[in-house]
C-alpha cells in the first residue's frame, strides 16, 4: 500500500475554501466600468458620424455630443466619477428632508414574534427584515466576556438548509469604558473617557467589546422563502424564526454562548451600535448628516469601507481589525450570495466626541495601514454606513 500525501488539517482547508470563495463587493466608486465604456462608445460613434457627414454642422454637433458623453462618463470628483457624487448628494438631500422619520433608516421598526413560546425580535426597513443574536448574551451589557467567533463558521448558513438568509453579518463594537457600570454611550462612560484623556493623553485604555451576529432576509428573497411557510407576513416571520434556529445550532456546535435578541434587546442593540443609547429618555435625538460624517446625540461618526485586504483574505483578519485601538469602533462584515461566490463588504466606523474625532480617526488609519488594510471613506453615505454597520444584517447600504 502506498501512503497518500498527508492532507491539510480540516480548519486550514476550510479557511482556504472560504478565502477562495470570498470576493470584495464589486463596483467600487471610481472603478472603470460599463458606464465609462458606454461614454467612450457614444463619443466614438458621434465623432465617426460627424466625420462621415463631413459638414460643419454635423462636425459641430458630433463634437458637442462627444464632449458631453466624455464629461458625463469620465469626469471625477473626490475619488469618484462625477455622476456618482451627484447621485450620492441627491440621496443625502432626500435623507435630510426625511428628518426624524428617517433618523436611522426609512421604514425602520422593530417588533416581537412569538416562536412557540420564545420571543424573537424582528427588525424591518424598506429593504427587508433582520434578526440578531448577542454573543455571550444580551445581558452582558458592556461585553465583559470575550468569545471568539470566526466568520467562516457562519458562512455555511448561506449555502445549506431551507431557511437561508440573504446575508450574514458579524458586528464588533469596541469601546473604552469603566470595568463595570454604565452603558458605552452613557454620560458616565463619556465622562470616564474624558478623564482618561486628561490623565493619560489618550482615550484607548481598557476596552470592552460587544459582538452580534445578524441575519437579513431581503424583500425579494422573502417571497420565495416564505411561500413554503404559509406566505405573507406570517410566512416571513416563520422563515426568520427558522433562520434564528439555524444560527443557534451553528453557534452551539462551535461552543459559542449566545442569546437571541427579543424586540427590546434588538432595538437597544441597534441604537447602541449607532451611538444613540446614551440619549436622555423622552428627549428627541437631533441628527445631522454631512458629506464627511454623521452627527447625533453628541457623537460624530465617520464610516469607512475596507477597499483592500492583505494579499490573501483570512477571516482571522477581521478579529485583528476589530482590535484596532480607538475610543469607540464598530467593525461590520457582511457576506452575501452572488452566484457561486460570497461577496464581502466590511465597514469600519469611528465614533467619538467632535473634538476628539480627528485623533481617533488618525489612530484607526495608522493601525489599519499596519495591518495592510486600505480604507475608503464613505463620503455621502455616512448615515447609511452607521445603520448598515449596526446589527441590521447590513442595513440599506
Amino acid at each position: 500500500m502506498t501512503a497518500g500525501r498527508p492532507s491539510a488539517p480540516a480548519p486550514a482547508r476550510n479557511r482556504a475554501v472560504v478565502a477562495r470563495r470570498l470576493r470584495p463587493a464589486p463596483g467600487g466608486p471610481g472603478e472603470f466600468g460599463t458606464a465609462q465604456l458606454v461614454a467612450i462608445e457614444i463619443a466614438g460613434v458621434a465623432l465617426g458620424a460627424a466625420a462621415f457627414a463631413a459638414t460643419p454642422a454635423a462636425i459641430g454637433a458630433g463634437a458637442v455630443i462627444a464632449a458631453g458623453a466624455i464629461a458625463a462618463g469620465l469626469s471625477r470628483s473626490g475619488g469618484r466619477w462625477a455622476y456618482q457624487s451627484l447621485g450620492l448628494r441627491s440621496a443625502m438631500r432626500r435623507r435630510r428632508r426625511a428628518g426624524a422619520r428617517g433618523l436611522l433608516a426609512p421604514g425602520f421598526q422593530v417588533y416581537g414574534y412569538d416562536d412557540r413560546g420564545s420571543q424573537i425580535g424582528i427588525g424591518q426597513d424598506r429593504e427587508g427584515w433582520f434578526i440578531a443574536v448577542a454573543i455571550g448574551g444580551a445581558g452582558d451589557a458592556i461585553g465583559h466576556e470575550r468569545h471568539s467567533l470566526r466568520l467562516d463558521r457562519l458562512l455555511r448558513l448561506l449555502d445549506e438548509g431551507t431557511a437561508r438568509p440573504s446575508a450574514v453579518q458579524l458586528v464588533s463594537f469596541r469601546t473604552v469604558a469603566p470595568a463595570t457600570g454604565p452603558l458605552p454611550n452613557s454620560p458616565a462612560a463619556h465622562s470616564y473617557r474624558e478623564l482618561l484623556g486628561m490623565v493619560t493623553g489618550r482615550q484607548t485604555g481598557p476596552a470592552t467589546q460587544q459582538t452580534w451576529v445578524a441575519l437579513r432576509l431581503t424583500a425579494s428573497d422573502a417571497l420565495e422563502a416564505s411561500a413554503d411557510r404559509g406566505g405573507g407576513m406570517d410566512g416571513v416571520n416563520r422563515t426568520l424564526a427558522a433562520m434564528a434556529g439555524r444560527l443557534g445550532k451553528a453557534l452551539n456546535t462551535a461552543g459559542v454562548p449566545y442569546e437571541v435578541l427579543d424586540a427590546h434587546a434588538l432595538n437597544q442593540a441597534v441604537h447602541a451600535a449607532c451611538g444613540l443609547d446614551g440619549a436622555r429618555p423622552g428627549t428627541p435625538v437631533t441628527a445631522r448628516e454631512r458629506w464627511r460624517g454623521w452627527v447625533a446625540a453628541g457623537r460624530q461618526h465617520v464610516a469607512y469601507e475596507v477597499e483592500r485586504w492583505p494579499d490573501a483574505f483570512d477571516p482571522a483578519a477581521v478579529q485583528a481589525l476589530a482590535g484596532v485601538p480607538a475610543e469607540q469602533l464598530v467593525v461590520s462584515v457582511v457576506a452575501a450570495r452572488r452566484g457561486a461566490e460570497l461577496r464581502l463588504r466590511t465597514i469600519v466606523r469611528v465614533m467619538a466626541a467632535p473634538d476628539r474625532l480627528t485623533a481617533a480617526v488618525q489612530t484607526v488609519r495608522e493601525s489599519t495601514r499596519t495591518l495592510g488594510v486600505r480604507l475608503r471613506p464613505l463620503h455621502g453615505q455616512h448615515q447609511p454606513g452607521v445603520y448598515g454597520s449596526a446589527p441590521t444584517g447590513g442595513g440599506t447600504l
